[in-house]
Protein backbone atom coordinates (compact mmCIF):
# COMPACT_ATOMS: atom_id res chain seq x y z
CA UNK A 1 0.00 0.00 0.00
CA UNK A 2 2.93 2.36 0.59
CA UNK A 3 3.87 1.88 -3.06
CA UNK A 4 0.31 2.80 -4.03
CA UNK A 5 0.49 6.03 -2.03
CA UNK A 6 3.90 6.80 -3.52
CA UNK A 7 2.36 6.34 -6.96
CA UNK A 8 -0.57 8.57 -6.01
CA UNK A 9 1.90 11.23 -4.88
CA UNK A 10 3.66 11.05 -8.24
CA UNK A 11 0.28 11.29 -9.98
CA UNK A 12 -0.49 14.53 -8.13
CA UNK A 13 2.93 15.95 -9.01
CA UNK A 14 2.29 15.46 -12.72
CA UNK A 15 -1.10 17.19 -12.67
CA UNK A 16 -1.19 20.59 -14.42
CA UNK A 17 -3.15 22.13 -11.55
CA UNK A 18 -0.68 23.16 -8.84
CA UNK A 19 -3.39 23.26 -6.16
CA UNK A 20 -3.47 19.46 -6.12
CA UNK A 21 0.29 19.38 -5.58
CA UNK A 22 -0.12 21.35 -2.35
CA UNK A 23 -1.85 18.33 -0.83
CA UNK A 24 1.52 16.58 -0.69
CA UNK A 25 3.10 17.28 2.70
CA UNK A 26 5.33 15.23 4.97
CA UNK A 27 2.86 15.44 7.84
CA UNK A 28 0.02 14.06 5.75
CA UNK A 29 2.27 11.33 4.35
CA UNK A 30 3.25 10.26 7.88
CA UNK A 31 -0.37 10.26 9.03
CA UNK A 32 -1.44 8.16 6.05
CA UNK A 33 1.35 5.62 6.61
CA UNK A 34 0.58 5.33 10.33
CA UNK A 35 -3.17 5.00 9.66
CA UNK A 36 -2.66 2.27 7.04
CA UNK A 37 -0.27 0.40 9.36
CA UNK A 38 -2.82 0.49 12.20
CA UNK A 39 -5.66 -0.64 9.91
CA UNK A 40 -3.65 -3.57 8.54
CA UNK A 41 -2.54 -4.49 12.06
CA UNK A 42 -6.15 -4.61 13.25
CA UNK A 43 -7.19 -6.65 10.21
CA UNK A 44 -4.46 -9.29 10.44
CA UNK A 45 -3.97 -9.48 14.21
CA UNK A 46 -6.46 -12.40 14.65
CA UNK A 47 -4.29 -14.60 12.39
CA UNK A 48 -1.25 -14.98 14.71
CA UNK A 49 -3.48 -15.05 17.79
CA UNK A 50 -5.61 -18.03 16.74
CA UNK A 51 -3.05 -19.91 14.63
CA UNK A 52 -1.23 -22.87 16.14
CA UNK A 53 1.10 -25.58 14.82
CA UNK A 54 -0.48 -28.88 13.80
CA UNK A 55 1.38 -32.06 12.88
CA UNK A 56 -0.64 -33.95 10.25
CA UNK A 57 2.26 -36.38 9.75
CA UNK A 58 5.54 -37.23 11.42
CA UNK A 59 7.56 -34.93 9.14
CA UNK A 60 5.03 -32.18 8.39
CA UNK A 61 3.95 -29.17 10.43
CA UNK A 62 1.10 -26.88 9.43
CA UNK A 63 0.40 -23.48 10.96
CA UNK A 64 -3.35 -22.83 10.95
CA UNK A 65 -6.31 -22.25 13.22
CA UNK A 66 -8.67 -24.90 14.50
CA UNK A 67 -11.57 -22.51 13.81
CA UNK A 68 -12.84 -22.63 10.24
CA UNK A 69 -14.04 -19.04 10.37
CA UNK A 70 -10.51 -17.83 11.21
CA UNK A 71 -9.05 -19.86 8.34
CA UNK A 72 -11.58 -18.42 5.90
CA UNK A 73 -11.02 -14.92 7.32
CA UNK A 74 -7.25 -15.14 6.94
CA UNK A 75 -7.42 -16.61 3.42
CA UNK A 76 -9.78 -13.97 2.08
CA UNK A 77 -8.01 -11.05 3.73
CA UNK A 78 -4.60 -12.23 2.53
CA UNK A 79 -5.94 -12.40 -1.02
CA UNK A 80 -7.83 -9.09 -0.86
CA UNK A 81 -5.52 -7.03 1.35
CA UNK A 82 -2.13 -8.33 0.32
CA UNK A 83 -2.47 -9.43 -3.30
CA UNK A 84 -5.41 -8.06 -5.26
CA UNK A 85 -6.24 -4.68 -3.72
CA UNK A 86 -2.65 -3.35 -3.91
CA UNK A 87 -2.28 -4.85 -7.40
CA UNK A 88 -5.49 -3.24 -8.68
CA UNK A 89 -4.61 0.14 -7.16
CA UNK A 90 -1.10 -0.12 -8.60
CA UNK A 91 -2.48 -0.96 -12.05
CA UNK A 92 -4.91 1.99 -11.91
CA UNK A 93 -2.23 4.42 -10.73
CA UNK A 94 0.24 3.06 -13.29
CA UNK A 95 -2.23 3.89 -16.07
CA UNK A 96 -2.96 7.37 -14.70
CA UNK A 97 0.72 8.19 -14.13
CA UNK A 98 1.64 6.99 -17.61
CA UNK A 99 -1.08 9.15 -19.16
CA UNK A 100 -0.11 12.24 -17.12
CA UNK A 101 3.56 11.65 -17.86
CA UNK A 102 2.90 11.62 -21.61
CA UNK A 103 0.87 14.83 -21.31
CA UNK A 104 3.62 16.37 -19.20
CA UNK A 105 6.24 15.53 -21.83
CA UNK A 106 4.13 17.23 -24.48
CA UNK A 107 3.82 20.39 -22.40
CA UNK A 108 7.47 20.50 -21.35
CA UNK A 109 10.05 18.71 -23.43
CA UNK A 110 13.08 19.46 -21.22
CA UNK A 111 12.35 17.80 -17.87
CA UNK A 112 13.97 15.43 -15.46
CA UNK A 113 11.63 12.46 -15.47
CA UNK A 114 13.93 10.08 -13.58
CA UNK A 115 11.67 9.72 -10.55
CA UNK A 116 8.58 9.10 -12.65
CA UNK A 117 10.34 6.50 -14.77
CA UNK A 118 11.63 4.73 -11.67
CA UNK A 119 8.12 4.78 -10.22
CA UNK A 120 6.72 3.20 -13.39
CA UNK A 121 9.42 0.51 -13.35
CA UNK A 122 8.76 -0.18 -9.69
CA UNK A 123 4.99 -0.46 -10.20
CA UNK A 124 5.54 -2.77 -13.18
CA UNK A 125 7.64 -5.13 -11.06
CA UNK A 126 4.98 -5.15 -8.34
CA UNK A 127 2.28 -6.02 -10.87
CA UNK A 128 4.39 -8.76 -12.45
CA UNK A 129 4.95 -10.42 -9.08
CA UNK A 130 1.66 -9.70 -7.30
CA UNK A 131 -0.90 -10.83 -9.88
CA UNK A 132 0.49 -14.39 -10.44
CA UNK A 133 0.85 -14.92 -6.69
CA UNK A 134 -2.75 -13.80 -6.08
CA UNK A 135 -4.08 -16.05 -8.84
CA UNK A 136 -2.17 -19.05 -7.48
CA UNK A 137 -3.45 -18.43 -3.94
CA UNK A 138 -7.00 -18.39 -5.36
CA UNK A 139 -6.26 -21.70 -7.10
CA UNK A 140 -5.09 -23.24 -3.82
CA UNK A 141 -8.22 -22.06 -2.02
CA UNK A 142 -10.52 -23.40 -4.74
CA UNK A 143 -8.82 -26.80 -4.84
CA UNK A 144 -8.19 -27.24 -1.11
CA UNK A 145 -11.18 -29.60 -0.77
CA UNK A 146 -9.84 -31.87 -3.52
CA UNK A 147 -7.86 -35.03 -2.81
CA UNK A 148 -4.26 -34.46 -3.88
CA UNK A 149 -1.18 -36.61 -3.91
CA UNK A 150 1.82 -35.71 -1.80
CA UNK A 151 3.83 -34.91 -4.91
CA UNK A 152 1.21 -32.44 -6.12
CA UNK A 153 0.95 -30.80 -2.70
CA UNK A 154 4.74 -30.49 -2.55
CA UNK A 155 4.90 -28.88 -6.00
CA UNK A 156 2.09 -26.47 -5.14
CA UNK A 157 3.78 -25.50 -1.89
CA UNK A 158 7.10 -24.95 -3.70
CA UNK A 159 5.44 -22.72 -6.31
CA UNK A 160 3.66 -20.75 -3.59
CA UNK A 161 6.92 -20.18 -1.70
CA UNK A 162 8.70 -19.02 -4.87
CA UNK A 163 5.90 -16.61 -5.81
CA UNK A 164 5.70 -15.26 -2.25
CA UNK A 165 9.46 -14.70 -2.08
CA UNK A 166 9.27 -12.98 -5.46
CA UNK A 167 6.65 -10.55 -4.12
CA UNK A 168 8.83 -9.84 -1.08
CA UNK A 169 11.80 -9.22 -3.37
CA UNK A 170 9.97 -6.75 -5.61
CA UNK A 171 8.42 -4.90 -2.68
CA UNK A 172 11.74 -4.65 -0.88
CA UNK A 173 13.67 -3.68 -4.00
CA UNK A 174 11.97 -0.27 -4.16
CA UNK A 175 14.33 1.19 -1.57
CA UNK A 176 17.42 -0.05 -3.40
CA UNK A 177 16.13 1.19 -6.77
CA UNK A 178 15.79 4.72 -5.42
CA UNK A 179 19.05 4.46 -3.49
CA UNK A 180 21.19 3.53 -6.49
CA UNK A 181 19.38 5.58 -9.14
CA UNK A 182 18.46 8.83 -7.41
CA UNK A 183 21.12 11.25 -6.16
CA UNK A 184 18.54 13.41 -4.37
CA UNK A 185 17.15 10.36 -2.54
CA UNK A 186 20.63 9.50 -1.26
CA UNK A 187 21.07 13.10 -0.13
CA UNK A 188 17.76 13.15 1.77
CA UNK A 189 18.47 9.74 3.29
CA UNK A 190 21.85 10.94 4.53
CA UNK A 191 20.27 14.06 6.03
CA UNK A 192 17.60 11.94 7.73
CA UNK A 193 20.16 9.55 9.25
CA UNK A 194 22.41 12.30 10.57
CA UNK A 195 19.49 14.03 12.29
CA UNK A 196 19.66 11.52 15.14
CA UNK A 197 21.56 12.53 18.27
CA UNK A 198 23.72 9.41 18.06
CA UNK A 199 25.44 10.79 14.98
CA UNK A 200 25.50 14.37 16.23
CA UNK A 201 27.72 13.39 19.18
CA UNK A 202 30.24 11.41 17.16
CA UNK A 203 33.96 11.90 17.94
CA UNK A 204 35.75 14.50 15.84
CA UNK A 205 39.37 14.25 14.68
CA UNK A 206 42.00 16.03 16.81
CA UNK A 207 42.83 18.51 14.06
CA UNK A 208 39.22 19.64 13.82
CA UNK A 209 38.96 20.00 17.58
CA UNK A 210 42.16 22.09 17.70
CA UNK A 211 40.96 24.34 14.89
CA UNK A 212 37.63 24.88 16.63
CA UNK A 213 39.41 25.80 19.88
CA UNK A 214 41.68 28.27 18.04
CA UNK A 215 38.72 29.93 16.39
CA UNK A 216 36.96 30.29 19.73
CA UNK A 217 40.05 31.81 21.40
CA UNK A 218 40.55 34.30 18.55
CA UNK A 219 36.96 35.45 18.83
Amino acid sequence: MCNCFAGFCQFLILLPNTEWQRLITRTRAKLIIISIAIIYLLIFIPIPIYNTNFQPSSATYVCKSSLQIINAYSNYWVIIGYYFMPALLTLLLFTLIWYNFQQFLRRRHCIEGVVTRMMLIQMSSILISGIPAGIFVCYIMITQSMVKTRVRVSYEFLILVILTLFTFLTNGASFWIYLFCSKSFRKHLKEFIFKFKFFNHRIQPISLVDNNNKNISMN
